[in-house]
């Protein structure tokens, strides 16, 4: 926190900075600049704290006015405020996009996550969200999450922790209605078109088509695929074949 002041005749100042909740001082001395710079560890999160000036006529702020400025105050940041996964929630698809309120004067976060053996931490700049995925994450899993805000980059200067909360992941379902439905007859001649119900949380589907026993009067072609499985990665819930 940088505090400033005006002063036409001051050659010096003597400035002193009180809590407002205990009347304990946290800043008492001189200077001859027209501001201060405090930090934590001297300021609390979420704080009220008032700060005075007298003005000195000497560089040595020994020869100074006899009473003090009026007081001004300010407060400091809080905990931040998590958004995302909401507490105690289940069925939460992966990735999860962690989200959490920005607090004003924060430079950096720390985030924090823990469950079934993973114990993450991670630092990110200047940003209120991190998004995980698997390998990180796994299914029909608890986390708990918490997130502390830092003055500075890198992590560091660490105020007071978020909230923890705590979600469970959810199970990626198998596809459903499959088309052509099961029993179909298809023409073996042209494209044909594939498709299911789009999956929650899939991002890709595995595609797979087993050439079985050939029919009388086939064609060669189909004769000497019969056997064979075709796969495919797809990333939409529909597909033409062949």
């Amino acid at each position: 926190v940088k505090i400033s002041w005006l002063s036409p005749y001051g050659m010096s100042f003597r400035y002193k900075v009180i809590s407002d909740n205990t009347n304990a001082v946290v800043a008492l001395g001189k200077t001859i600049d027209f501001n201060l710079i405090l930090d934590y560890p001297q300021l609390d999160l979420d704080t009220v704290y008032k700060w005075q000036i007298k003005p000195c006529w000497d560089y040595q702020a020994e020869d100074c006015e006899n009473s003090w400025s009026d007081p001004f105050y300010f407060k400091t940041g809080y905990p931040s405020t998590l958004v995302y996964p909401e507490p105690n929630a289940t069925e939460v698809p992966i990735p999860v996009k962690f989200d959490w309120r920005d607090v004003p004067g924060t430079e950096s976060y720390r985030f924090k996550i823990q469950g079934d053996g993973l114990n993450l931490e991670k630092i990110m700049e200047g940003i209120s969200e991190v998004a995980l995925s698997y390998p990180e994450l796994q299914q029909e899993t608890e986390y708990a999450w918490q997130v502390e805000i830092c003055t500075k980059s890198g992590g560091r200067n660490c105020g007071a922790s978020s909230e923890i909360r705590k979600f469970k992941t959810f199970k990626l379902k198998a596809p459903t209605s499959p088309k052509p439905k099961d029993g179909s007859i298809v023409s073996t001649t042209g494209s044909h078109h594939f498709s299911w119900d789009e999956v929650l949380g899939a991002k890709y589907y595995q595609f797979q088509i087993e050439y079985s026993e050939v029919a009388e009067g086939e064609e060669k072609e189909c004769l000497e695929k019969e056997g064979e499985i075709a796969t495919k990665i797809l990333s939409k819930n529909s597909f033409y074949f062949p």
